[in-house]
């Protein structure tokens, strides 16, 4: 743990004001290792100034018990369920700090990778309907 955190202090110091976003991992995968996002999301604001962060947390939902997203302070938090939750793979879960991002309607704004109808709309909207997905994974999500 005190290794990872050194590591990143030493990345932010050596780059001095380069740095605009960090995407971590919460639990690698080779070699499966914990690292403390929340420490490091901290880190990041306070000594890089880093304002958006995104937490890959892939491994973490069947891994750490009572697992509380919000807390780790990061802007986005992505994991999928089909390692822990017995979906097919497209079964995944977003969070968002920013609450406009379901509902952002500004140009520019972030939008979902693949749409179909409801562009424009907000991402939830955009989300919703994707012409011919296999929607089987997103209700097989318990």
């Amino acid at each position: 743990s005190e290794e990872i955190i050194d590591g990143v202090k030493t990345t932010i110091r050596q780059n001095p004001g380069k740095l605009r976003f960090a995407y971590i991992d919460h639990i690698t995968s080779q070699p499966s290792i914990l690292v403390p996002v929340k420490e490091i999301v901290q880190m990041c604001r306070e000594e890089a100034g880093i304002e958006e962060i995104a937490v890959d947390g892939a491994h973490a939902l069947g891994v750490i018990p009572e697992l509380d997203v919000p807390s780790i302070g990061a802007e986005y938090y992505m994991t999928n369920l089909h390692k822990w939750a017995f979906t097919p793979p497209a079964a995944t879960l977003f969070y968002a700090k920013n609450p406009r991002m379901s509902t952002a309607k500004i140009e520019g704004e972030i939008h979902h990778p693949i749409v179909s109808w409801g562009w424009g709309q907000g991402m939830k909207e955009e989300a919703l309907w994707a012409g011919t997905r296999d929607y089987t994974p997103m209700l097989c999500a318990p």
